[in-house]
């Protein structure tokens, strides 16, 4: 019979269909799974990670040098700087007249960014306020930064997770001004006590972590994630080895 020569053929490709489908699932089931247990393995060897302290970059400087240096020329590496350290960190120009906007006499405390535009800080007590007036370097002009939303200019509640290391925003305290090194890898006490061959890993790296994990060392600030409260604009207490 012609027409069961015919369905016969179907038939196989059905099965063969339904058949892939079901490897293709699985196979995606499955690799969630080993992502999530790479997690909680990862999670596991970082254990005591938490109970490091920072050490600062230039502890970090005497075995990597090399790195050092080049994120000492990076742009991280600028992102927030003390004046009084570091003079030269002003850039604006405040010199050439401007018919669009005036200025008033501030005693500025730290500078925000460096290459595209620059921001400045003033101390207010124990807090610190970002100025209404931004420059932007590539065009040498001055442009309002929230001029009407004084709130949105709070330093500590708005910014300072993603633009120091070592923030603790309820003490008003950073350890070191910029993202330097352990603001991506953590904080290094651990690492720098460590005996040499230690098998657990004492410090963050993204080689050591999947690729989702690994994406968010950078994505915790560059997906301008937030704090789970609400209360800061960005992750306090971000724990990269867990993603969360």
């Amino acid at each position: 019979d012609l027409s069961k020569l015919h369905i016969v053929p179907m038939v196989i490709g059905l099965v063969f269909l339904i058949a892939l489908v079901v490897v293709l699932a699985t196979t995606v089931m499955l690799r969630k799974d080993l992502i999530h247990e790479e997690s909680l393995q990862l999670a596991g060897k970082y254990k005591d990670r938490f109970d490091a302290t920072f050490v600062g970059s230039e502890t970090c400087k005497k075995c990597h040098e090399r790195t050092y240096l080049e994120w000492k020329t990076s742009l991280h590496s600028r992102m927030l700087r003390d004046v009084k350290v570091d003079p030269l960190a002003n850039i604006g120009d405040f010199e050439t007249p401007n018919d669009v906007r005036t200025f008033s006499e501030e005693e500025i405390a730290y500078t925000l960014g460096s290459q595209w535009r620059q921001q400045y800080l003033k101390k207010e007590g124990d807090d610190l306020i970002v100025l209404p007036a931004s420059y932007h370097f590539p065009t040498d002009k001055w442009t309002s930064y929230q001029p009407d939303q004084p709130e949105k200019r709070k330093w500590w509640p708005e910014c300072a997770g993603c633009h120091a290391t070592g923030v603790d925003p309820e003490k008003k305290t950073f350890v070191e001004a910029g993202v330097a090194c352990e603001a991506c890898h953590g904080p290094g006490s651990n690492h720098v006590e460590a005996i040499p061959g230690f098998e657990i890993p004492t410090i963050i790296s993204a080689s050591r972590l999947n690729s989702g994990l690994s994406a968010q060392i950078c994505g915790s600030c560059h997906t301008r994630g937030r704090d789970k409260t609400g209360k800061y604009a960005y992750p306090v207490d971000y724990q990269t080895h867990k993603g969360e």
